[in-house]
């Protein structure tokens, strides 16, 4: 069924008999018959297109066709339209499927078929122009073979066929087989003669270019019956001389020869074998020629004959005398020449000659190596590669083949030969075989050998010197680099210590004015407190960015609000805002909720007491390292005050995107979520040339009034800002519509869910516990050499609960631990006698120090010094000075992991 139609909707052949028929026409049919009888003549596909044309006019029809059953080359049935008339004449040639056609089911049913439209189901006559609107069928068979189908067609609604039209057909086609058969018999008749002529043809001229005379003979009669016309010159007789009397020719052998020749006719006949024979003859004309002679016998009504060829072999034969003077003159010269290892190999490789020289070189005789493959003097690894038969192969194409390598003697020990082979050529340059001539080396290679390795020895040292030098030459570069890297870490050291510097000394003038009211003056010291706090953190800054010039940067990654991370940098460039009468703007945005978008806004003079308007700010959590986050944002902040003219102005804007989603994922039940938190600093300052755009994050790269001078002009600020938002998995764009239009840095970092943190959700319930609580029962013994520190880190634990034992030194630790049972040990590295490291490879030495948790508290902060306390049995390293926090929950964690 196609497109919801099926053959039946169309197949409308019982109309045929419903429908009135015309009156037969039976003058203009047997008109058209005798027409018809004048074609029989003709070639066939003249017959099918005078047929197309009367079955188109008897029918009153607009297009009347002939498709014949051919076969593809792949096997596959198909008909062939050989013959139109009408408007579908434009189609001949073309071909439809056997399965799936109306000639298909028309050779199936063997009837007349009639089809209403038949291109809504065959889709193979779509392509009909104009389409039929009926299409009349009628099979053309012969003998049952099913040569084809025969058709017409009407285009007009109004032209129906009817059983007088399929009458008219049926007549036509029985008419048609017979002619096609009949034609189809005359053309394979003329084309075998056709074929007989041309094999004869291929045959005389065949025979004519034989190089020889090609003849048969009966041996019943002693005569030839066909000589071909090559006696002319093979025997200067003419054929019809040869055929009348054998005796011409047999009077020309030779008479040394005469005898043999008898002798092997007489042999052939009597054992009814193959004939052949070689020997001389002499022409009329007194040349001497060889003769070669062959044939075979055949048993005829006339008794036996011979069919054979005679040919010239003079030439090979003088060849072949050459061959043996040239054999006999290389074998003296071999055997003249005692210095040289001389032999000569076939076309196969096998030894063929041996002169005097190869037996003293090679130690084999003659005899012995004569008949052996030429790889026998070659060494195992040689022949394993093929090299003998490469050797042969290359002179044969080559014209020679020249090569010094080890060989072996017959006593298996080794020599260095040097070697020529070249091809032996006939008169007729054809390769025959092929000479090897051959000298020991050995002495001459070791004396090359060791001038060679002279010369190596002395390109060594020329080497060792030259790269000694590249060595210094790196070495000064790499000087120059520690010394670049030295300059670079200073600007950032200095750009670390200001930053949280302004803040401190700013506020501290103010609360020395005294003007301050109560809530100024505690926002004033929280402040303070904070930078402060921030410059206790100089050592691990600087090794961060240190990490940061190296590549190995590691974060303390916890939950972060951006918002207060803004807020935080907002207070450290207010002033330097306030100094310039900038407008400084913090925006929050939030995505979309229940209760609709919602903003807060802060101004540069905004009391700092006052609470941030964003009641939502918990929404901006990101998971990251808040210290490394707070610089980003003052890097951008500090950078767009910098260039950014007095009263201008300077907006931060915290919002929320949505990443990409495909279309499939935008539907009714899953409603588009944030799942990134995007930070905008938009300043209306000097802006950045369009050329300078793709550098602003490069490290060193600076542009004179732009945004990305930092660090005195080093060019490091917003390289580094880039790196920390990168390692966030976050991105850093930045956007300038031109000079003195401003600029806009976007930096993209994805949110934080907690129901992305399952695995965490314990962990973080347990740390979101008051800290008194955190370490109730725990037994902790401290081991710290300073009694400040010592003090410190004891008030912190027992204020969370733990239970304390305190040691100035590694030996006391050790007596305590024997008499008591610890939980957990903190203890310092650095301590006089035993260090934390010894301390720590003792207790895991005892039976109950296996399973004991342990930190390490130490001002020794580098990344080896983390690698040493891990290999030394600590399971954590906290770097002084502590924070009291990190302690407590770094504890804890220890603790929570044993207990599960």
């Amino acid at each position: 069924m196609t497109n919801g139609v099926s053959e039946d909707d169309i197949l409308t052949t019982h109309e045929l008999f419903e429908r009135s028929p015309k009156q037969p026409d039976l003058a203009a049919e047997n008109q058209v018959l005798r027409s018809l009888g004048q074609q029989l003549i003709k070639p066939p596909h003249i017959i099918l297109k005078h047929f197309a044309e009367i079955a188109r006019e008897l029918c009153q029809a607009g297009a009347a066709g002939v498709s014949l059953v051919e076969v593809t080359p792949d096997g596959e049935e198909v008909f062939r339209w050989v013959a139109l008339s009408g408007t579908y004449e434009p189609f001949q040639g073309n071909t439809t499927p056997r399965n799936f056609s109306p000639c298909g089911s028309c050779l199936d049913q063997k009837n007349a078929q009639l089809y209403s439209h038949p291109e809504r189901y065959f889709t193979c006559l779509q392509s009909l122009t104009p389409p039929p609107v009926e299409m009349l069928m009628v099979p053309l068979l012969l003998a049952d073979r099913n040569l084809g189908t025969i058709w017409v067609v009407t285009h007009e609604p109004q032209r129906q066929f009817d059983r007088e039209d399929a009458r008219v057909l049926a007549s036509l086609t029985e008419f048609l087989a017979v002619a096609l058969s009949s034609a189809q018999a005359r053309q394979i008749a003329e084309e075998r003669q056709e074929a007989l002529r041309e094999s004869e043809a291929r045959f005389q001229t065949l025979v004519t270019n034989m190089p020889g005379m090609v003849y048969r003979y009966n041996g019943n009669t002693e005569s030839f019956t066909y000589v071909s016309s090559c006696c002319r010159k093979l025997f200067e007789l003419e054929p019809e001389a040869i055929l009348e009397d054998a005796n011409a020719l047999w009077t020309l052998v030779h008479p040394d020869d005469s005898q043999s020749l008898k002798d092997s006719i007489a042999a052939a006949i009597r054992d009814f074998l193959p004939w052949q024979w070689e020997g001389r003859i002499i022409t009329p004309s007194g040349q001497f020629k060889w003769i070669q002679g062959s044939s075979s016998s055949e048993e005829t009504s006339e008794g036996a004959v011979w069919d054979g060829l005679l040919f010239d072999i003079s030439d090979r034969k003088q060849t072949e005398e050459a061959l043996r003077d040239q054999k006999a003159r290389l074998h003296l010269i071999l055997e003249s020449a005692k210095d040289y290892a001389i032999f000569t190999l076939d076309l196969k490789g096998r030894i063929t000659s041996w002169n005097a020289g190869a037996k003293r070189l090679l130690g084999y005789e003659e005899a012995e190596i004569v008949g052996e493959s030429g790889r026998i003097i070659f060494t195992p690894e040689d022949s394993a590669l093929g090299e003998h038969e490469r050797e042969l192969q290359i002179a044969f194409t080559q014209g020679r083949k020249e090569n010094e390598r080890w060989h072996v003697r017959k006593d298996r020990s080794r020599f260095w030969g040097s070697g020529l082979v070249m091809p032996l050529r006939d008169e007729d340059n054809s390769v025959r075989g092929f000479v090897k001539i051959m000298q020991d080396k050995t002495i001459q290679r070791q004396s090359e050998e060791a001038l060679r390795q002279s010369e190596s020895r002395l390109q060594l040292a020329l080497l060792e010197r030259e790269q000694l030098l590249a060595h210094e030459q790196a070495a000064r570069e790499e000087a120059e680099a520690a010394n670049r890297i030295k300059d670079e870490f200073l600007a950032v050291l200095s750009h670390e210590l200001r930053s949280p510097l302004n803040p401190i000394l700013g506020w501290i003038g103010l609360l020395r004015n005294g003007r301050l009211n109560a809530a100024k003056t505690a926002y004033a010291l929280e402040t303070i407190e904070r930078n402060a706090r921030l410059q206790t953190q100089l050592i691990e800054d600087l090794l961060d960015i240190s990490r940061i010039l190296r590549g190995k940067l590691t974060f303390n990654r916890v939950p972060v609000n951006l918002a207060a991370i803004i807020s935080a940098a907002l207070e450290t460039v207010r002033l330097a805002a306030e100094a310039k009468s900038i407008d400084l703007q913090f925006t929050i945005l939030a995505f979309g909720s229940d209760s609709g978008q919602f903003s807060a806004s802060i101004k540069a003079d905004q009391p700092p007491n006052q609470p941030n308007p964003g009641t939502q700010n918990s929404i901006f959590l990101v998971l990251g390292d808040s210290a490394r986050l707070q610089q980003v944002v003052w890097n951008l902040l500090s950078n767009a005050i910098k260039f950014t003219p007095n009263r201008g102005k300077v907006e931060v804007r915290l919002t929320q995107i949505e990443s990409d989603r495909s279309e499939s994922e935008r539907n009714i039940s899953s409603p588009a979520a944030p799942t990134y938190a995007q930070i905008q600093v938009s300043d209306t300052g000097k802006g950045i040339p369009a050329d300078f755009l793709p550098h602003v994050f490069e490290h060193f790269r600076q542009a004179d009034s732009t945004t990305t001078r930092q660090f005195g002009g080093l060019g490091l600020g917003l390289a580094i800002a880039r790196q920390l938002v990168e390692l966030h998995g976050g991105t850093i764009q930045v956007e300038s519509p031109g000079e003195d239009q401003g600029a806009t840095f976007t930096v993209r970092l994805p949110l934080f869910r907690d129901e992305r943190e399952a695995a965490s959700n314990e962990m973080t319930n347990l740390f979101r516990s008051p800290l008194p609580s955190l370490l109730s029962g725990v037994r902790i013994l401290l081991v710290d050499d300073e009694a400040d520190a010592r003090d410190l880190i004891s008030f912190i634990l027992k204020g969370s609960g733990a239970e304390v034992s305190t040691v100035g030194s590694a030996s006391e630790a050790l007596e305590v631990f024997r008499q008591t049972k610890v939980d957990v040990l903190v203890s310092d590295i650095g301590m006089p006698d035993m260090d934390g490291y010894m301390l720590m490879q003792q207790i895991r030495a005892m039976p109950e120090g296996e399973r004991i948790s342990a930190i390490a508290v130490t001002a020794y902060a580098g990344e080896v010094n983390q690698q040493q306390v891990l290999a030394a049995g600590f399971q954590q390293h906290i770097a002084k000075p502590i924070e009291p926090v990190e302690l407590v929950q770094a504890i804890a964690r220890l603790k929570n992991a044993v207990g599960r």
